[in-house]
């Protein structure tokens, strides 16, 4: 791995996956544009005009999925911790502290979108008759849902970067073990 040629593309993601406030910013900032844009008149409908009982859906479907995607993420953990080689010791060496920050930053926020998601659940009316009126529960659920998508995002590049440097790592283990077998080979019989 080549540490100091790296692309900007690269040169982003390891930055982003040193930080965690960047995830809370973006989901921030998705909610804001959206209702800007809504009071502008750019865009016809926000979350508040879903039908109550899609919200409820939503809330629910939300709260399941990211449940179990804070469960996957225990899956990365487990691949991180034994992974094995020169090379994902290289890994560990370099971005273990943005890796680390990261699987903790997913575990917990992915738990923290699935109980908000319940917690919008509850405070959403779902009132036929007051559809628009979610008490900021719609609105909170949008935020939620881009957030989780951004953890999604950031825990597929961890993977990523884990099981490419796991394959490398076996790779070069299996061409040093290829070299041996060539040099024994090749010793006059003593």
């Amino acid at each position: 791995m080549n540490v100091q040629h790296r692309s900007p593309v690269e040169k982003i993601a390891d930055w982003w996956l040193g930080r965690v406030w960047p995830d809370l910013a973006i989901a921030a900032l998705a909610v804001v544009a959206h209702a800007v844009a809504l009071r502008a008149g750019w865009v016809d409908s926000g979350p508040n005009e879903i039908p109550p009982d899609q919200r409820g859906f939503i809330y629910v479907a939300l709260s399941t999925v990211t449940a179990l995607a804070a469960g996957t993420n225990n899956t990365a953990v487990g691949s991180y911790v034994s992974s094995a080689g020169a090379v994902v010791d290289e890994v560990r060496k370099t971005h273990g502290r943005s890796i680390r920050l990261s699987l903790r930053s997913v575990g917990t926020w992915l738990w923290v979108v699935a109980v908000l998601s319940l917690i919008c659940l509850a405070i959403d009316p779902q009132d036929g008759e007051r559809a628009p009126v979610t008490h900021g529960a719609a609105w909170l659920a949008e935020g939620l849902v881009v957030l989780a998508v951004v953890k999604f995002v950031r825990l597929t590049l961890i993977q990523d970067l884990l099981l490419a440097a796991n394959d490398l790592s076996r790779a070069k283990e299996q061409a040093r073990q290829k070299r041996a077998l060539r040099r024994r080979s090749q010793l006059p019989p003593g």
